[in-house]
């Protein structure tokens, strides 16, 4: 037997794949995503097993494992079944209270099936609707995934950042029956400080964040984000990359209510819509229970 607790869940599920994607949206420093959540899956049905594994008091592991298949929407408008897994491994060092270290690594597998394999984003801002950077290849096979994620939380510091390295096999343009490997990137580093508030706070058993620390007056967290998105490649050299720069303050008026800020500066290069600079300003009132 294996000495470790787990966890089975089963369902329409959140793919285990990535610190920032597999952390829910509530918990999130920013509004949206960085650029490099363009690779991520949405909710798949499947099965996911986690094991944690506590090392001493201080160090602890766990490892996902996940086997997916198309989502109930993906089956309605597409009736090409894709199935797939993922396994992803975290380990977490904590010295005390609020001050950790956390890595891990993720590896995605899927089989397409001959269809469109597609991957577009905004400037960090969905309420955008042009989607400048973007690529689309006819008959993918599969699509191979790698992630490396990194978290270190000192009091009321944080930093955090990932990078995603993507293959997708695909049947050659001139339809010879070639197989081509097409490949992209992205990346992210965030940090942040907290004015007012006892700072960001992860879930070692779960490997994802949590709700930060807040004083009876709440929180007021200033935060940056750089992130990369490149969607170039030798065959295909006009999908366009992107860097983004994103400053950010939330506040945080209690547990349940958050006020939030993003101003982003996206840069656009190399792309068949547009080329230079955007400035984006957004703001949300965040009511989460």
């Amino acid at each position: 037997m294996i000495d470790a607790d787990y966890r089975i869940k089963a369902g329409n599920i959140r793919i285990p794949f990535g610190l920032e994607h597999y952390t829910s949206s509530k918990n999130n420093m920013f509004m949206e995503r960085a650029l490099n959540d363009a690779f991520s899956q949405g909710r798949q049905l499947g099965l996911e097993l986690l094991l944690n594994k506590k090392f001493s008091k201080y160090d602890s592991g766990n490892l996902f494992i996940s086997l997916f298949t198309s989502s109930l929407d993906e089956r309605i408008s597409n009736d090409i079944i894709k199935q797939g897994y993922t396994l992803r491994g975290t380990y977490a060092h904590k010295w005390r209270k609020n001050h950790l270290l956390s890595v891990g690594t993720a590896y995605f597998l899927q089989n397409v099936n001959n269809d469109k394999v597609k991957f577009s984003d905004t400037a960090e801002s969905y309420l955008m609707k042009n989607k400048y950077i973007s690529a689309s290849i006819l008959k993918g096979q599969s699509i191979a995934k790698n992630n490396v994620e990194l978290l270190y939380i000192y009091d009321n510091y944080s930093l955090q950042g990932e990078y995603t390295q993507v293959g997708v096999d695909a049947v050659n343009k001139s339809n010879t029956g070639k197989v081509t490997t097409y490949a992209f990137n992205g990346y992210y580093l965030e940090g942040s400080y907290f004015v007012l508030g006892q700072g960001r706070r992860y879930r070692s058993s779960a490997s994802r964040m949590k709700k930060p620390r807040l004083n009876r007056d709440g929180a007021v967290e200033l935060a940056f984000r750089y992130s990369y998105l490149n969607l170039n490649d030798k065959d295909e050299d006009n999908n366009g990359e992107q860097t983004d720069y994103n400053f950010g303050v939330n506040w945080y008026i209690n547990d349940e209510m958050k006020l939030m800020l993003n101003y982003i500066i996206a840069e656009p290069t190399q792309t068949k819509l547009y080329n230079g600079r955007l400035h984006v300003i957004q703001t949300r009132m965040l009511f989460a229970f």
